[in-house]
């Protein structure tokens, strides 16, 4: 009786699969289709005082997303950001001022979760974070200390991002 339970299972989940295949739908529950690379590169190394320096995010995902966020942190010390130099991709994309968060200093990027965004060109950044140098010769940090990502139907999306500091010198 247990070999007929398991040929009928395996039966209705291949079906299953077959029907989600010849539609075109996501295998969701059966393989993780919905991840996302997020990548800070700065633009700038040999970096002087008084300099101002851009860090651009990308995703490497073309998707409409309802909900995107991440936060950078930095020091202080070392960098000013410059709010009317950044830029987003997108006007529902926003980045605040600068916030203290579990000790660090940050800047966000987000959206309001829900509001449609329509899915984003992948070879130009989903935002760029403009900062003033402060003290010369001195290697600033940046982590990428939170990123996530909501879908469509409002399904958080796996996000992978730099798990190391950047380090800007």
């Amino acid at each position: 009786a247990n070999a007929v339970v398991k040929l009928y299972k395996k039966a209705v989940v291949d079906k299953l699969t077959l029907i989600l295949f010849l539609n075109n739908l996501p295998l969701t529950g059966f393989a993780d289709t919905d991840s996302v690379n997020l990548t800070v590169t700065p633009e700038t190394t040999g970096v002087t005082h008084g300099q101002t320096i851009f860090v651009p995010i990308y995703l490497d995902r073309t998707l409409a997303y309802k909900g995107i966020g991440t936060t950078v942190s930095y020091d202080p010390a070392l960098l000013k950001p410059i709010r009317e130099q950044s830029q987003t991709a997108d006007p529902n994309i926003t980045i605040s001022q600068p916030l203290t968060v579990n000790g660090k200093t940050v800047v966000r990027v987000s959206s309001f979760p829900g509001r449609e965004i329509p899915a984003l060109d992948v070879t130009k950044p989903l935002a760029l974070l403009a900062f003033q140098t402060l003290e010369p010769g001195q290697d600033s940090p940046l982590e990428v200390t939170e990123a996530y990502l909501y879908g469509s139907q409002l399904e958080q999306l796996t996000v992978t991002k730099p798990q190391q500091p950047l380090l800007l010198n």
